[in-house]
């Protein structure tokens, strides 16, 4: 018999998909603070997705068959997702405007080939293809846990969480430095809205399928989420 569906990750996955959903249908009739206050509750939407990713993808091991298979499931599906949708986009923009744009379709090519941002609701995708061609590096690194992890885990975390939160107090408070990450550690990712903090993610999703997570107290929780 296989194993026994968890319905608690359904019903995290369904949240995540209001989130997004909330994200993208606020209202600019209401008022400044509700506004402020739900766009940021649904930018969770795509964290909370990776971090179901390090809950289940993360602590499997990536070895002989099962990594063959992995690459045939996931790589290659996300792959010709990503060129389908790509293809659409294009149609599309070329029934609305009734001709070929010459920019358009270099567009189209650049974005096909991965040298180009997608600059369109479908951002997502070349971010989920890096993290999913990263993820048997990733796992087979923080199954370790030896000193060598806990460095990368470091400066993970500090360039893609600790220096970018400065930069947007400094930019709050107008006060007038250059302060940004220049070790970007975006190795298994790809060049989009929080660069490297997505490996944070998926390494939050791998210590709560670890439990460790409910070893710290409630309110230290709070403040990191925060």
């Amino acid at each position: 018999m296989g194993k026994s569906r968890d319905v608690s990750l359904d019903i995290i996955r369904v949240l995540a998909i209001c989130l997004v959903v909330i994200c993208h249908v606020n209202n600019n009739t209401w008022p400044m603070v509700t506004r402020s206050f739900i766009y940021s509750l649904g930018w969770m939407g795509v964290p909370v997705f990776v971090m179901l990713t390090g809950f289940l993808m993360v602590p499997r091991r990536y070895d002989g068959i099962y990594l063959n298979k992995f690459l045939k499931r996931n790589l290659f599906p996300l792959f010709c997702a990503f060129e389908i949708w790509n293809l659409l986009y294009y149609m599309f923009y070329t029934l609305r405007n009734g001709y070929i744009g010459v920019n358009q379709t270099l567009r189209f090519v650049r974005i096909a080939f991965f040298v180009g941002d997608t600059g369109s609701a479908f951002w997502f995708m070349p971010m989920i293809i890096g993290l999913y061609l990263g993820l048997p590096i990733f796992a087979s690194l923080v199954q370790k846990n030896d000193l060598y992890t806990r460095l990368i885990l470091f400066c993970i975390t500090y360039f893609s969480l600790i220096v970018c939160t400065l930069q947007q107090v400094f930019k709050s408070f107008e006060v007038r430095q250059d302060i940004k990450s220049v070790l970007e550690m975006n190795i298994f990712g790809a060049s989009v809205w929080g660069g490297s903090i997505w490996m944070v993610y998926l390494f939050i999703g791998y210590k709560i399928h670890e439990t460790f997570l409910s070893e710290i107290r409630i309110p230290y929780l709070l403040i990191v989420f925060f």
